[in-house]
């Protein structure tokens, strides 16, 4: 079936039919989990688009097993794979806005992983923590899948700007988010370094990626200080766990 379900729900709600839509998205969420229709019907994805995340998300799997991840979580590399989410389907309104699939491992320290990829450390004895989101959003325990934007968005912007900024459904990345990625897609540090705006070192820093010659770093910075080349990442609200 080639309806997508997806762009009619968000028809709806722009003629003001808001009751309708939800129930409506709620209706084929239910019918999705139930297994009588399938689950790309509502945000419009196609086999083909299925079978590139199918293949990325190995890709991202293949990088963690290579760096050890299973072998610091005590799994076989079987057992591990079978314990992180797949991706979902990039919802409508993230295209052209977060457009970068990333599988983000939540079991293991930040900063171990960050050793575990070879990234040369520069926090030292400095202790990060996570930005404090007023709305209250918090880092989930378990791995997830995210559909990230890479920092481009907010070039030369402060992160105390870009946290002032963040739509509605923008979550700040934080540092197991910008760790995933930076081991995702090291070539992004080609273009620009990468800000951690959901994370603080003590009350007036916060961490960043980037790369000196050929080595990619962890370090910090005054969040209020819009650096050349530097931008902040972040992320859609909606995960797959």
């Amino acid at each position: 079936m080639g309806i997508e379900i997806g762009r009619v729900i968000e028809e709806l709600k722009k003629q003001g039919f808001s009751q309708g839509a939800q129930v409506l998205s709620a209706t084929v969420s239910s019918l999705e989990d139930t297994g009588l229709i399938p689950h790309e019907l509502q945000n419009g994805s196609t086999p083909e688009a299925a079978s590139e995340l199918e293949t990325e998300w190995n890709r991202q799997v293949d990088k963690f097993v290579e760096l050890g991840f299973h072998n610091v979580l005590k799994l076989s590399e079987e057992k591990y794979r079978e314990s992180l989410p797949k991706f979902e389907a990039q919802p409508e309104e993230y295209k052209g806005r977060f457009d970068v699939p990333v599988l983000v491992e939540t079991r293991i320290p930040a900063r171990k992983q960050v050793k575990l990829a070879g990234i040369r450390d520069f926090l030292g004895g400095l202790k990060g923590a996570d930005w404090k989101d007023p709305r209250g959003i918090k880092t989930p325990k378990k791995p997830y899948g995210a559909w990230l934007q890479d920092g481009s968005k907010y070039l030369d912007v402060s992160v105390d700007d870009v946290r002032k900024r963040l739509d509605g459904d923008e979550v700040a990345d934080n540092l197991f988010d910008a760790t995933a990625l930076v081991i995702a897609y090291p070539e992004i540090l080609d273009k620009h370094s990468i800000d951690v705006p959901g994370a603080r070192v003590g009350s007036v820093r916060a961490p960043f990626f980037d790369r000196w010659l050929d080595e990619v770093e962890l370090g910090c910075s005054w969040s209020g200080d819009a650096a050349r080349d530097f931008g902040s990442g972040s992320r859609g609200s909606k995960v797959s766990s």
